[in-house]
């Protein structure tokens, strides 16, 4: 880190931060770090002035920050090394308006970052994110950075940023929600107001409005524990759809790691049998694998074509799982794959199936699945929060 070449003031700082396994950290405890005067400037482009522009100094600090990376995966025991999920993002010191954000470092992903351009490619994502967490959009380049470049596109893709803040709403929010109070009064005559359409069914207090759903089931290693309240759970939705007789409600499960399996192979009426059915192969199943949403969702979608029924998908995982960013980036395809039958997908993680968890995407990951889940005009966490 003393290498001339490379820019330490971008990392998390030296004298605080240690490594910890494969993660250059700040630890558990160390959330009150917050840069002023050190890190990343993340500015706004402005007037010229006897220095460089705030849009210079930015694009400046990024090209540094991946430079600094390129050069620290020379030293073969760094070969993996890419940016980390852990930043720290505070207000600029000085006249100057703007944020500094300071970035941790991993290494060893069991071969993951070798290539140079899958490196880069997580560079950059995790640069992106910290730009959008700190209140500002990229206003250019338009294009997304094509990771075949590697390092060097990345520079260059740093060379042309520009930054705009994020216009805040709330103080407009507030105003229209005051607009109606002169008109209350004039109210209180008219007609009693419609009663409200009835709720829909839930699975963990996640909405499922169509007749027809399928449950995706994450049964990688970590998901073992959870498998009984999964099974409670879907045994309570299914039997409640059985008992309705003004129509007919159809169901599936599929679950899925590396590889994914349909418990009844397509969407099948909701009936005794069928349920048995799905009840018996979640007592039964074991955890192991890692994390595979693709496949799940490519199997589902041929469910659904071949149904040919409005359908909601509900995703259920805890799981780091780098299909769903892929997917995000593909949506036009994956959105292809259910033809023109309308489908929802909502998602929720197990630590929300506890009431009054925060439900509020916790990681990048639960990021990436309400990115997702957006794309399907869905949501990520139970009713009664924002999709």
């Amino acid at each position: 880190m003393n290498r001339p070449s490379i820019v330490r003031e971008l990392f998390l700082p030296m004298d605080q931060a240690w490594w910890d396994g494969e993660r250059f950290t700040l630890g558990a405890y160390s959330g009150g770090v917050r840069p002023g005067q050190r890190g990343v400037r993340l500015q706004e482009p402005g007037p010229e002035s006897a220095g460089a522009s705030t849009e210079k100094d930015t694009q400046r600090d990024f090209c540094a920050l991946f430079d600094s990376v390129a050069e620290l995966r020379r030293v073969p025991e760094l070969g993996e090394l890419v940016l980390s999920e852990e930043t720290r993002v505070g207000e600029q010191s000085g006249a100057v308006p703007g944020k500094r954000a300071m970035f941790g470092l991993q290494c060893g992903q069991g071969g993951r970052f070798q290539a140079e351009g899958q490196a880069a490619a997580e560079c950059y994502r995790v640069a992106r994110r910290t730009i959008e967490r700190a209140g500002y959009r990229i206003e250019h380049p338009r294009d997304p950075y094509d990771p075949s470049t590697g390092f060097t596109g990345l520079h260059r893709w740093a060379e042309e940023l520009r930054l705009r803040r994020k216009r805040d709403w709330r103080p407009w929010l507030l105003l229209l929600l005051l607009l109606p109070l002169p008109f209350l009064f004039r109210s209180c005559k008219s007609a009693p107001p419609a009663p409200p359409p009835p709720a829909p069914d839930t699975l963990f207090n996640v909405p499922v409005e169509t007749d027809s759903f399928i449950i995706l089931l994450d049964k990688s290693g970590s998901m073992g524990p959870y498998f009984a309240q999964v099974r409670d759970e879907a045994r309570r939705l299914l039997e409640e759809r059985s008992r309705d007789k003004s129509k007919q409600h159809f169901a599936d499960l599929i679950v899925y790691d590396a590889e994914t399996d349909s418990v009844l192979d397509e969407l099948k009426p909701v009936t005794p049998e069928n349920i048995t059915r799905i009840t018996t192969y979640l007592n039964d199943m074991k955890a192991g694998g890692w994390t595979n949403l693709a496949v799940a969702v490519d199997l589902a979608s041929k469910e659904v074509v071949r149904h040919n029924k409005k359908t909601t998908l509900i995703v259920i995982t805890d799981g780091e799982d780098k299909t769903v960013r892929k997917m995000i980036r593909d949506k036009r395809a994956v959105k292809a794959k259910f033809g023109d039958v309308p489908v929802t997908v909502n998602a929720i993680s197990p630590r929300l199936f506890t009431p009054g968890a925060d439900p509020r995407p916790a990681n990048f990951d639960e990021e990436d699945l309400a990115e997702f889940c957006k794309i399907f005009n869905g949501r990520f966490g139970p009713v009664g929060t924002m999709p």
